[in-house]
């Protein structure tokens, strides 16, 4: 046996070129996938932040004891104390105006939809008469 000679062969060019093509047609299959499931969890959080910023800012008129308003602007929903940002891929249907009264009820019939645009469901939002708190429906 010759010194540096060994019985394991490397890859030719082919052989490394096909290799690395597999390897990167598998990571982009992945990648892909992942960020789908990325951008639906993102979707299904802004649902839970948008509920909660409407709890927060009853809870914020109610112990101001002074009327408040959430209103959409340009892709964000403005409210009391902060703004929440939409999302890519989900779009408010319509614009709103929520007028909350100094107890933190609802004033008004307005009715608040998000479309996604990638799975084109709809979720409504609607505001029960009389305690404010929100229903969610999904199409």
């Amino acid at each position: 046996m010759k010194v540096g000679s060994s019985p394991i062969r490397a890859f030719t060019l082919l052989e490394s070129l096909l290799t690395l093509g597999i390897t990167l047609f598998l990571l982009t299959l992945l990648s892909v996938g992942i960020g789908e499931v990325y951008r639906t969890f993102e979707k299904n959080l802004f649902y839970i932040r948008f509920e909660h910023f409407y709890t927060e800012s009853q809870t914020l008129a109610w112990a101001r004891q002074e009327s408040t308003q959430l209103y959409v602007q340009e892709g964000r929903i403005i409210g009391p104390e902060g703004e929440l940002e939409l999302p890519e891929g989900l779009e408010l249907v319509s614009n709103f105006q929520l007028d909350l009264d100094s107890k933190g009820n609802h004033t008004g019939l307005s009715r608040i939809v998000f479309r996604d645009q990638a799975s084109g469901k709809t979720i409504h939002y609607q505001a029960r008469i009389g305690n404010g708190i929100l229903q969610r429906t999904e199409e």
